[in-house]
């Protein structure tokens, strides 16, 4: 098992997931989740993880996200491209994750300069 960070993506932009990887690589480990489930079992393996929503293609519904981080340790979460009911949603959710939104015009290089900033 790798040393690095961890970061979560949640996406079905495969695209966006590799430009991201390429783009922290050697900073981070980038690994796509598809269910909640996975997401339970990864953070509560790792206890320093970020965890990339992708709004405008979720993987996830990002309030299943927000119920399934309400009963694990707490990860920041960036947010991409999330409407404003969705931020609502996700502002008053029980979760108690840092919840950090970039915009939908937020390209994946500056993305994953935010993400390393966040390591």
């Amino acid at each position: 098992m790798s040393d690095l960070p961890l970061v979560l993506v949640s996406t079905m932009d495969r695209g966006a997931l590799q430009q991201l990887g390429l783009r922290l690589y050697g900073r981070a480990s980038v690994q796509p989740i598809r269910t909640t489930l996975e997401l339970k079992r990864h953070a509560r393996t790792s206890e320093e993880c970020i965890l990339v929503l992708d709004c405008a293609a979720p993987e996830i519904d990002p309030l299943d996200v927000a119920t399934a981080l309400a009963v694990v340790s707490t990860p920041t979460v960036v947010v991409w491209g999330a409407s404003p009911a969705v931020k609502e949603d996700l502002a008053a959710s029980t979760s108690g994750a840092k919840w950090v939104h970039v915009g939908l015009d937020t390209e994946p290089a500056a993305l994953a300069e935010l993400i390393s900033s966040l390591l």
